[in-house]
């Protein structure tokens, strides 16, 4: 039987938000946003509001291609002018 890794006091567990846009290079704007898309779980510590590592890093998987929004779409596929 393998030992249990346990974390180390000095690793990272949680950004505060300020370290968090910082380290991913958004905006306050950005992370209140997401937050209330429901694509960013933070939790409140104490009256401080934190992401945690594990929900920052699940915030840039990507989604398959297949289910990717469109994005450069012709003119006339989006019912406008020709």
């Amino acid at each position: 039987m393998q030992p249990v890794k346990s974390k180390r006091a000095d690793e990272r567990r949680a950004y505060r938000v300020d370290e968090f846009c910082d380290a991913y290079r958004v905006s306050r704007a950005t992370v209140y946003k997401l937050m209330k898309a429901g694509k960013l779980q933070t939790v409140l510590i104490a009256g401080r509001r934190v992401i945690p590592v594990e929900a920052a890093e699940a915030l840039l998987k990507l989604e398959p291609l297949s289910t990717a929004p469109q994005i450069n779409r012709l003119p006339s596929e989006l019912g406008g002018r020709q």
